[in-house]
């Protein structure tokens, strides 16, 4: 009995190996018993390696510089999934993120499934952003990757249906109101019932003049984790952290901080007016408020859970 069993198993596992002239995939001068075989595999299934020709690997010719370049370019395509994008100073796809914007819109299907990310490495992008419909951004921390601008008109143009999280966002433009330092600004949504959703992100206006972190005039947004200051290095001027202004336009700050620092008057962390919405739940906040928001909940010894539905 004992005999008949090791034989069967014998069988079993010589079932399970490849023959030993059996042929690695399509290549007819590497075979299947060899120990590079499945190295060969992966990078043939891949796209990394093609062959030297259409049925052989070659594997004792030497590797160019060209050709491992081409390897070398291939293997970053492999291991960066579909769907996605990278910015960075260099090495990436490129180095603007309003080119990585641009280029992830135009590629979309005309009814797009999924959203495209664009991911951005640590570091300092100093240029204005206006967002498109369907491409997210993600950066690489709130410390690690900041989008800078000191120039008028946001540094963020928001906006479409998109998310973004997990950066920086920051004006230190010199200006007076309406003409104030934004760190994002949204006159209204690109997408019918879309809205902008920033998490774990840092919003801020630090101009020496007027600031304010988020202005929203039109459309839906939504920012939770982290949240929104203005005049954090003490600007002279007016400081708001979230503007909600106009008919129709709805704001949530949810999970957050709303906060000022200016030296300057007024200073609200929220000011709604126009007959706008604001739902601020489960947020901390260190200066007054302007305007009835739709639903207001602070960190305070007196909070009571309340959702804003």
């Amino acid at each position: 009995m004992r005999k008949s069993m090791l034989v069967v198993g014998l069988v079993l596992l010589c079932a399970g190996m490849p023959a030993l002239g059996q042929n690695c995939g399509i290549f007819t001068d590497v075979l299947a018993a060899d120990g590079i075989c499945p190295d060969v595999l992966w990078m043939k299934t891949r796209g990394i390696t093609l062959g030297c020709t259409a049925t052989q690997y070659c594997p004792s010719s030497p590797v160019t510089r060209a050709s491992m370049a081409l390897f070398m370019h291939r293997l970053g395509n492999a291991l960066q999934p579909a769907g996605v994008v990278s910015v960075a100073a260099s090495g990436g796809d490129y180095t603007s993120i309003q080119a990585a914007i641009d280029a992830a819109a135009a590629a979309l299907p005309p009814l797009p499934t999924h959203n495209v990310v664009v991911k951005i490495a640590p570091g300092n992008y100093n240029e204005q952003v206006t967002l498109k419909d369907y491409v997210d951004l993600e950066g690489s921390g709130m410390n690690e990757t900041v989008i800078s601008n000191s120039g008028p008109g946001g540094t963020m143009i928001a906006g479409a249906n998109s998310e973004v999280r997990n950066l920086s966002v920051l004006n230190t433009h010199d200006g007076v109101a309406p003409d104030a330092a934004i760190a994002v600004y949204q006159a209204g949504n690109t997408a019918a019932g879309g809205f902008t959703l920033f998490t774990h992100v840092s919003l801020s206006a630090d101009g020496p003049n007027d600031n304010i972190a988020v202005q929203v005039t039109g459309g839906g947004m939504t920012i939770e984790g982290r949240g929104a200051s203005a005049g954090a290095s003490g600007g002279t001027g007016a400081a708001v952290g979230v503007h909600a202004g106009g008919a129709g336009t709805s704001v949530r700050v949810r999970k957050s901080i709303l906060g000022v620092s200016a030296t300057g008057s007024p200073r609200f962390t929220a000011y709604v007016d126009g007959g706008a919405s604001m739902f601020i739940e489960n947020t901390q906040i260190n200066a007054d408020t302007f305007g009835t928001p739709a639903c207001f909940n602070t960190f305070n010894q007196s909070f009571v859970a309340k959702i804003c539905l």
